[in-house]
């Protein structure tokens, strides 16, 4: 922390650094504030209790705006009411149960102290306040809640202004007993200023100076988290770029075996091109070879007395067949039953007239060749990537 703090001092602009700081974090509890406000999620209502003498005028923030909701008065022995007056019977008595209550202290209930200070009292100013207490207010300190803020850093003097102001400690505590009393969750007890806008908090629980500046621990806790989520982001930023150069390499890599392989695939089929097409024109039947496969699939006794053969290149090679058998169905049957001859087709059968006791029969037929004659080299085809 001691190098911290050197560092600090050495940074010229490390005052406005400061000053933007806390003018943020006031921002964003304001912000934080009117969103709660406008969810109206439970304890998201708010009333403003604006302490008038003896009476309490009661406000509803509204969509950002504060709208009269009535007055409540003080009973003899000192405590509010927790219902509006006779006069304002027409209204409706407020829900401060589960509400958040802001008490607003009169100018005229306020003590108020400006005080110079040398710059390094800043490190421990509730100290150094504590005994400026006794000094600047003429009544104990044990009957004042007090409340401060740095109203101003002089550079030049490399010193501070700061606002030290007390108020009654039974009034703050009669108020936090009226809001315990209706539910209510009082959170903040301040003062107008000579602008009419609200300032400060008397309550105890709440840091002095919180929105107004930091203390060295804080500062030092946000300049590491600072670091730390740069140090983040540029590790994330370097894994990503080596992650993404490896990534890039290696499909490179593919791409070019890749390509390769295809050129290699196109020579092939280049080069085997005469020997597939000499395979092909092996695969085609002709007439030789059907003559011979067909006397193997004629019963006994069967006659031909006419055949027609034709093979043609692009389609199956047909078979159209005029015959004398003993019986048509036995003829159909065996051709039927290799493995050459498919879809008979029976296009005339009669019986014979010249007295061979038998039929004349006329067929035709598909001729397929076998399956190991048919194959061809086949080659893969991708498309280049």
């Amino acid at each position: 922390m001691r190098a911290f703090t050197t560092l600090r001092a050495r940074l010229p602009g490390w005052w406005i650094v400061g000053d933007f700081l806390g003018w943020w974090i006031a921002e964003l509890r304001a912000t934080l504030g009117n969103l709660l406000s406008a969810t109206r999620v439970r304890g998201s209502t708010q009333f403003y209790l604006h302490v008038n003498g003896g009476e309490l005028i009661v406000r509803q923030l509204r969509r950002s705006k504060l709208e009269d909701i009535g007055v409540l008065a003080r009973a003899a022995e000192g405590h509010w009411s927790t219902t509006l007056d006779a006069g304002d019977s027409g209204q409706t008595d407020p829900a401060f149960a589960g509400a958040t209550l802001t008490a607003v202290l009169p100018a005229s209930d306020v003590l108020v102290r400006k005080l110079t200070l040398p710059a390094a009292a800043e490190k421990s100013l509730d100290r150094v306040l504590a005994i400026q207490v006794v000094r600047e207010f003429p009544l104990d300190p044990r009957q004042l809640y007090f409340d401060h803020y740095v109203a101003q850093r002089l550079r030049d003097t490399k010193q501070i202004v700061v606002h030290l102001r007390a108020a009654k400690r039974n009034q703050i505590e009669a108020l936090s007993n009226w809001a315990v009393g209706v539910g209510g969750r009082l959170d903040r007890v301040c003062c107008l200023t000579e602008d009419g806008e609200t300032s400060g908090n008397f309550l105890p629980r709440v840091s002095r100076g919180g929105g107004s500046h930091f203390s060295s621990l804080e500062r030092g806790l946000a300049i590491a988290a600072l670091l730390l989520t740069v140090t983040t982001a540029a590790v994330v930023a370097g894994q990503w770029w080596f992650e993404r150069r490896q990534v890039d390499a290696e499909l490179t890599r593919i791409r070019t075996q890749a390509q390769q392989v295809r050129a290699q695939w196109k020579q092939i089929e280049t080069e085997s091109a005469p020997a597939a097409d000499l395979a092909r024109l092996m695969s085609v039947p002709d007439a030789a070879t059907i003559l011979g496969d067909l006397p193997d699939r004629i019963p006994q006794d069967t006659w031909i007395s006419q055949i027609e053969i034709r093979t043609p290149a692009t389609t199956v090679a047909t078979l159209n067949l005029s015959a004398f058998a003993p019986a048509t169905s036995t003829l159909v049957d065996e051709l039927g039953r290799g493995t050459h001859f498919q879809h008979i087709h029976l296009i005339y059968a009669a019986t014979d007239s010249f007295g061979n006791h038998g039929d004349r029969v006329q067929l035709s037929a598909e001729w397929v060749a076998p399956r190991e004659a048919n194959k061809t080299p086949r080659f893969p085809r991708g498309n280049s990537p």
